[in-house]
């Protein structure tokens, strides 16, 4: 879209100097960087470097070329110099480092990104039991019968079937005002080693729990081998991210713009509990829900997650 908007508004016409700006070894730039900049004729020397990478990247360029469509440049950040874009300074090591691991690459996404997150949104978080009893059953029968549905996956079913009964949930936050969206696209948060991906399972609230279980390893599959598509991470609208395997019971996880909430799943664990006064034991894990309260207020959202709790039980 940018590479578009700037050909139309004449950003990418030829100067006639026959200056290939991209050339110069003094700038340090990505090469994603450089051949968007090469397309548009931009000079590297104007873009800021990232801040977290430390050297001019696709999304440096693109910021500065929709700038440019928004307005004239200043003159100051025309003229910057790369040594003029210093990143926020940070301390050094407190010791000697046994290894330094560069911020760059997934790395520096998810860091921009959740950086980015926590800045822009008031985020708070709440949690909530839910009772998995009848879930374990259903698990235990479906497993008799050669269908393996995973616990997250209930969580999944449950989370996009409570999105139908709260809309506002399923949003975004637009310069018009909040946009309630009519799809509910989940995300799966998948741990790699050097990361974490979020692939996004389409029209989640349609799916039965066996195709539901079926999409979902096919994504983290292919984001452990590195063969998902562009368009399986991108238009979720909700996301869920699951740390119960680790024992954690309560997180905090952090929305994955441009999401409004996102859900963190806790291990599965026997508690005991009162029942008409008598000592009996459960199935239960803990819903952790972080929302932006620019959409939600506290009431809303306690209200969307007992419905998912609801669901479960």
């Amino acid at each position: 879209d940018d590479v578009v908007a700037a050909l139309s508004a004449g950003l990418g016409a030829s100067t006639g100097s026959g200056q290939t700006f991209t050339n110069r070894e003094d700038i340090v730039a990505s090469v994603a960087a450089r051949n968007l900049a090469d397309l548009l004729g931009i000079d590297l020397a104007a873009v800021h470097y990232d801040p977290v990478e430390y050297r001019i990247t696709r999304d440096t360029v693109a910021a500065y070329v929709r700038q440019r469509l928004a307005g004239p440049v200043t003159f100051a950040s025309a003229v910057a110099s790369p040594a003029d874009q210093s990143p926020t300074d940070l301390p050094t090591a407190s010791q000697t480092p046994t290894r330094m691991i560069r911020m760059a690459g997934m790395r520096a996404t998810i860091a921009k990104r959740m950086h980015a997150s926590l800045r822009e949104m008031a985020q708070l978080t709440l949690a909530m039991d839910a009772d998995m009893s009848a879930v374990v059953a259903d698990r235990a029968r479906r497993k008799q019968d050669g269908v393996t549905v995973g616990f997250t996956d209930y969580v999944v079913a449950a989370a996009a079937r409570a999105l139908r009964q709260h809309p506002n949930v399923n949003a975004q936050i637009t310069t018009d005002g909040i946009a309630v969206l009519p799809d509910i696209h989940v995300g799966l948060a998948v741990a790699l080693d050097d990361g974490l991906m979020v692939p996004v399972v389409r029209h989640t609230d349609r799916l039965d729990l066996a195709a539901l279980s079926a999409e979902t390893t096919r994504l983290a599959d292919a984001a452990r081998t590195g063969s998902l598509k562009l368009d399986e991470l991108e238009g979720g609208t909700f996301s869920v991210s699951a740390l119960g395997m680790f024992g954690v019971d309560m997180f905090t996880p952090v929305i994955n713009p441009p999401n409004v909430a996102i859900l963190g799943v806790g291990r599965l664990r026997d508690d005991v509990i009162v029942v008409d006064g008598a000592v009996t034991t459960c199935k239960r894990l803990t819903l952790s829900l972080t929302w932006d309260h620019r959409v939600l207020d506290g009431a809303p959202a306690a209200a969307f997650c007992k419905t998912i709790a609801d669901l479960l039980a």
